[in-house]
């Protein structure tokens, strides 16, 4: 689980539309992925035994559509979100 405060802090960003504020709460939650792919990544792979990533699928919780992992990572989540149909600025919760 990742702290969820970054990432409200993010949202209340982008609400406001300064820019230095959503700089700045991006930053925030870039450390948190950061953070947990050092913690992770690699005993994920350890355990599993990944040589990469591309063999990863998902499910799409709005679509139940099966996601490859390299199209989620390779571009930024708004942009996944709104090719999967999601509107522009929905939050989870």
């Amino acid at each position: 689980m990742y702290p969820a405060k970054p990432v409200d802090e993010l949202g209340a960003a982008m609400e406001s539309g300064d820019q230095g504020r959503i700089m700045s709460a991006m930053d925030g939650v870039g450390s948190v992925c950061h953070n947990c792919h050092l913690q992770y990544m690699a005993p994920a792979h350890h355990r599993y035994h990944w040589n990469e990533f591309s063999a990863i699928s998902v499910t799409d919780p709005l679509t139940g559509q099966d996601v490859g992992f390299p199209e989620i990572i390779a571009h930024d989540g708004n942009e996944h979100d709104r090719n999967r149909g999601q509107p522009a600025g929905r939050s989870a919760g």
